[in-house]
């Protein structure tokens, strides 16, 4: 009986894995979570304003990377637009609602009608 030896392959390293790609998503996610809560508490207009600028430096610069997620910057960015603009607009709201108010406790309030007879 003959037996026939073949060679054994020869043992080889096993290829390394592609490296990993490391997103950046701190910048947007930070600036999604400004203007978020820039939203959410606008009727505390220094807050809000605040939260909301700093929320648009952050998306404005997490847009400049270009290995972040665009979608979190772009969220960021329209949240905090709408904050600041709400933080901007509610002294002006306080102040007419105050001062309507004060009228109508003072007696001063005529009705508001549009038509008189």
């Amino acid at each position: 009986m003959y037996y026939y030896y073949w060679p054994q392959p020869q043992w080889q390293p096993q290829p390394l894995p592609p490296p990993l790609v490391r997103r950046h998503r701190g910048l947007a996610l930070a600036a999604m979570i400004c203007g978020l809560v820039a939203l959410c508490l606008f009727f505390i207009w220094p807050m809000a304003a605040a939260l909301g600028v700093a929320g648009i430096i952050l998306s404005v610069g997490a847009l400049k990377l270009r290995t972040t997620s665009k979608t979190f910057a772009v969220a960021g960015l329209v949240t905090s637009i709408i904050g600041l603009l709400l933080a901007m607009l509610t002294p002006f709201v306080w102040a007419a609602l105050t001062a309507s108010l004060n009228d109508f406790f003072n007696g001063n309030y005529t009705g508001g009608h549009v038509f008189t007879v």
